[in-house]
Order: C-alpha cells, then sequence, then structure tokens
C-alpha cells in the first residue's frame, strides 16, 4: 500500500470517526484504534529495509553493538508513542504521560552502557 492510499484510508476513517462519534463514541474509537494499529504495520514495512541496510553497514564495521541499541532505543520510542497516541484517543492523557515517562526511562537503560564506555574512553585520555 502506498503513501496516497494510506492518507486517503486515513482521511475516510476520521470521516467516519467524526460520524459515528455523534451515534455511539466507541464505534469511533474501534475505528480509531484499528486505523493505529494499520498505520504502524505500515511503518513496519517501510522500516524493514532500512534496517536491514543498517545491519548490513554495521556488519561490515565494529560498531553492531551501537547498531542494536540505535535499533533499540527508535523501537522503544516508537511503541510508546504509539501507545500514547492510543491513550490520549481514549481521553487518557495521565496514562499517555506515565507511558512516554517509562518509554524514556527504558531508553535511558538501554543506553547506560554506550555513556559508560564514553566516560570510560574520556578518562583514559586524561
Amino acid at each position: 500500500m502506498n503513501l496516497y492510499k494510506l492518507i486517503g484510508v486515513c482521511m475516510t476513517a476520521l470521516c467516519a470517526c467524526v460520524l459515528l462519534r455523534r451515534v455511539k463514541d466507541e464505534y469511533a474509537l474501534y475505528i480509531s484504534c484499528a486505523l493505529s494499529l494499520m498505520c504502524f504495520t505500515f511503518v513496519l514495512n517501510i522500516a524493514k529495509p532500512t534496517l536491514d541496510y543498517f545491519e548490513k553497514v554495521c556488519s561490515m564495521t565494529n560498531y553492531s553493538e551501537y547498531l542494536g541499541v540505535l535499533i533499540k532505543t527508535c523501537t522503544v520510542g516508537i511503541i510508546c508513542g504509539f501507545a500514547n497516541e492510543i491513550a490520549c484517543d481514549c481521553n487518557e492523557k495521565g496514562i499517555g504521560e506515565k507511558i512516554i515517562l517509562i518509554g524514556k526511562c527504558t531508553i535511558m537503560l538501554y543506553v547506560l552502557p554506550l555513556i559508560k564506555e564514553l566516560v570510560d574512553g574520556a578518562v583514559s585520555f586524561i
């Protein structure tokens, strides 16, 4: 599915959500969640060739551990952002903010070994 078709589906779902919200609010929520899942799978399909390219480039160098951290942190960011948007669609902004906080803490835990390596390298120069 190309980008223009996806935008068309999104706009159609937006119109359906606006119209169905007047009839029954739950239907609009179901359409919104289904559309979010469809967009998420579309993004994953787009990202696969890019990730394969990064993996190929990093396998040629000694930076494969950095690629792992990069992919993990990007994945956590995307998933937490996605979950935050769903929570905000359900009018639960407080839960969405806590999801973002959990994502930030998780990313920090993934990056801590790299920070330690960076500090050790800086100390060895001094």
